[in-house]
């Protein structure tokens, strides 16, 4: 087992892609894989994915962070979220500014919207109807959206 500069955060000896790297969490573990991802930034290893749900990080948090380096972000949030309103569409801008994305936006199949980035990345957001407590139906497309 080795550090990776990220407290409490190691990798051990088993068969990774570190070209797969996913963080994914919802509520406090959509505010935790956000901060992994922009702490991972200087690390050897970088996540290539990205996909929080209900988290309780908004935009303005997110003002006094680095740019990480690009990877595909998903971002699923119910803008009435009964914890966090509205949060989801200020880190989406966030992460737009970030990630250099284009104003061009296309919907996809699940109703998410899509913006193409820098380096070829994706800008994903879902604006779900699920109550906070509940992981939103939509992340059944996750897996495509890792492919």
């Amino acid at each position: 087992i080795r550090d990776i500069g990220v407290t409490g955060v190691q990798t051990c000896a088993l068969p990774i892609y570190p070209n797969r790297l996913v963080l994914a969490g919802h509520s406090d573990g959509g505010s935790v894989s956000t901060g992994l991802a922009l702490r991972f930034a200087k690390a050897s290893v970088t996540p290539s994915h990205l996909v929080i749900s209900a988290a309780g990080i908004q935009g303005d948090d997110l003002q006094k962070e680095t740019c990480p380096a690009p990877m595909q972000v998903n971002i699923l949030h119910n803008p009435m979220d009964e914890r966090f309103p509205n949060y989801g569409a200020s880190t989406v801008a966030w992460w737009s500014r970030c990630m250099q994305c284009t104003e061009s936006i296309i919907q996809d199949e699940s109703g998410c919207t899509v913006r193409s980035c820098t380096s070829g990345k994706l800008l994903r957001y879902c604006p779900t109807q699920e109550p906070h407590a509940k992981w939103p139906a939509v992340a059944s497309k996750m897996w495509d959206w890792l492919e």
